[in-house]
């Protein structure tokens, strides 16, 4: 049987991005590129543009068939968390995932935070239903229960991804590290990203 796994690739045009293929079976994948919001408006193409050259790249064109095509182009801006952002609790509502700017700064990845916060949120608008009188104080308490589930999490990746922004080239290099069973470089990634999770 043919093993499918996820695949990320470096390239100088998008460092400190990169892009990725992520199987969706054998004959279908989730293609796509994510590039810093100030160095894509550096760049002289578009984020389709940037798509097209890396699936021309010699080791992506060689995999696809003659037949293939994009299907369901889409782009977005990823509102990156920081460690100050403002409240998620606005006139009773509860923002979580990348709607309340819960996103994995070093790797733009979302659905880990998306996934706690709307649990967390669940929990408060259950006791806030269960106890009418205080809810406002029940859904102020929101913030606090986010930052304690990802609090550190947040900060930490926010600083690394800071960090890598100011060299580019650090992340592949960090993945090659990784690759190469280097253990201080893959407990360090594990670290800072709920995304890159490497063993």
């Amino acid at each position: 049987t043919r093993t499918l796994a996820a695949e990320f690739h470096f390239q100088p045009v998008l460092a400190p991005g990169y892009a990725w293929v992520f199987p969706l079976g054998v004959q279908r994948a989730n293609v796509g590129v994510i590039v810093r919001t100030d160095r894509f408006k550096r760049q002289a193409a578009t984020l389709e543009e940037l798509l097209d050259g890396f699936l021309a790249t010699p080791d992506v064109r060689s995999r696809l068939s003659a037949d293939a095509r994009l299907t369901n182009v889409a782009t977005w801006q990823l509102p990156y968390a920081t460690p100050h952002s403002t409240s998620r609790c606005v006139d009773g509502v509860l923002l979580a995932g990348d709607s309340g700017r819960f996103v994995d700064s070093m790797t733009g990845e979302g659905i880990h935070h998306a996934v706690v916060t709307g649990i967390i949120a669940a929990g408060v608008v259950d006791e806030a239903l269960a106890a009418p009188d205080r809810a406002p104080r029940i859904a102020g308490d929101y913030d606090r229960r986010c930052d304690l589930a990802l609090g550190r999490l947040i900060r930490r990746s926010y600083r690394a991804q800071k960090y890598v922004a100011s060299h580019p080239r650090l992340l592949e290099a960090l993945f090659i590290g990784a690759r190469a069973g280097r253990r201080p470089v893959m407990s360090w990634i594990n670290h800072v990203s709920t995304d890159f999770v490497v063993r």
